[in-house]
């Protein structure tokens, strides 16, 4: 069961369209996994207090009321054993001993989970940035590139130019609770990578279920969460690579500035800067990556201080 202060929770982090669903499932068919479709239950948890301003007994009243209340908002205590039971009672359902929440946008609240349960652990599943643009298109139709380029504030942008230096940061200060592995290495080498998944974890190896899918029957009816998988047969590397053969040249540019030669490296996506140098594309300038990111992060703040003031 989970502990108050993370004891057997683990939290899956990745960007969205980074293959979390595909590793969920993989997990999943431990029999001491517990891996639901996504909770968002974190990101509810932070804004505790935070209303929506078309609420009928007003919004304002509802924050300033409960911050007084609380004297400034809910203790810490007491959400961690409020997400704490939550946990626990899903667990209890699955008659399995290991919560695993997987909510790709859980970049925007990691500091508030990890003061909330110090002892869990987190496992970041990386993915070449390319192939991530090219799923975003080919499943919901968004030009990430564009996105990026032309509106560093829509969500899409802040996944890419926010979300990705946030985990490659919180990553770096904890390398005792953080095990990092590449999406590539999943599909092309699954129960190697899954053994150093579970032995970070301290559980035994097991195998790799041969239909994913099965494991995710919630998925079929649950409001959130990759529904392709359920059409998923087996692992497989098909979309390895997608993103350099399909997207434009001008994709492949405004993708490559965002997140940039150092982090694609740090990543252990070096190969893709040598393939886009002999394509003609030099690394972009690191001051010009970081204006980007410093723009979506203004953005960032202008949106949570509109949530904020609704409530003021």
């Amino acid at each position: 069961m989970v502990g108050e202060t993370g004891e057997n929770l683990v939290f899956v982090l990745g960007l969205p369209r980074s293959g979390t669903t595909l590793l969920c499932a993989l997990l999943s068919g431990h029999e001491e996994v517990c891996c639901p479709p996504e909770p968002w239950v974190m990101l509810a948890l932070e804004s505790l207090g935070s209303t929506n301003p078309g609420h009928p007994a007003d919004a304002q009243v509802i924050g300033r009321a409960f911050r007084d209340f609380t004297g400034g908002g809910a203790p810490t205590p007491a959400l961690r054993r409020f997400a704490a039971e939550l946990y626990n009672h899903r667990l209890k359902k699955s008659g399995r001993s290991v919560m695993v929440d997987k909510t790709p946008r859980y970049y925007h609240v990691l500091p508030f989970i990890d003061r909330l349960f110090p002892r869990a652990k987190y496992v970041w599943l990386q993915r070449d940035p390319f192939d991530v643009a090219a799923s975003y298109q080919k499943t919901w139709g968004i030009d990430l590139a564009e996105k990026a380029l032309r509106d560093p504030g829509d969500p899409a942008s802040l996944d890419l130019l926010v979300g990705l230096p946030t985990l490659e940061d919180f990553a770096a200060e904890r390398p005792d609770r953080v095990h990092a592995l590449r999406y590539e290495d999943l599909v092309a080498r699954p129960e190697r990578t899954l053994a150093g998944v579970y032995a970070f974890l301290g559980l035994e190896a097991a195998p790799v279920p041969e239909r994913p899918a099965q494991a995710l029957f919630e998925f079929k009816s649950a409001p959130v969460g990759d529904k392709k998988i359920l059409e998923t047969s087996g692992v497989h590397r098909d979309s390895v690579g997608a993103g350099l053969r399909t997207l434009s040249e001008g994709q492949v540019g405004a993708i490559y500035e965002a997140v940039g030669a150092g982090s694609l490296r740090s990543m252990g996506y070096a190969s893709c800067v040598e393939t886009l140098r002999e394509r003609g594309l030099d690394e972009p300038d690191e001051g010009a990556t970081n204006d980007r990111r410093e723009e979506a992060a203004r953005r960032l703040e202008e949106r949570w201080s509109r949530v904020d003031s609704a409530s003021d």
